[in-house]
C-alpha cells in the first residue's frame, strides 16, 4: 500500500473513531449525521447539512435502513467512494 494510501484510511479510521465515541463498531443516525456534519466544516462549508444530502449520504453508505447504523467494517470502503462523490452531493 502506498504511503497516501496508508495515510488515507489512518484519515478515515481517525474519522470513525472521533465518533464512534462508545467503540461500538456503529455509528447510529445522529452520530453519522454528526460525522457528516463535522467533515463539511473541516472542509469550509458554512451551515448545518441538509436532510436531504445527509439521507443521500446514508444511502451511499449503506446505513441500515431500519436502525440507520453504520457499521465500522463497512464504513472505510463505502466513505471512499462517497468522497469521490462529494461534489455532487
Amino acid at each position: 500500500m502506498s504511503t497516501t494510501g496508508r495515510r488515507r484510511s489512518v484519515e478515515v479510521r481517525s474519522l470513525w473513531d472521533a465518533h464512534d465515541v462508545q467503540s461500538r463498531g456503529f455509528l447510529d443516525a445522529a452520530e453519522l449525521r454528526r460525522l457528516l456534519d463535522s467533515l463539511r466544516k473541516k472542509l469550509g462549508a458554512s451551515g448545518a447539512l441538509s436532510d436531504a444530502a445527509a439521507e443521500r449520504c446514508a444511502a451511499l453508505l449503506r446505513a441500515d435502513e431500519d436502525t440507520g447504523e453504520l457499521r465500522q467494517e463497512d464504513f472505510g470502503r463505502r466513505f471512499t467512494q462517497l468522497w469521490a462523490q462529494k461534489d455532487e452531493l
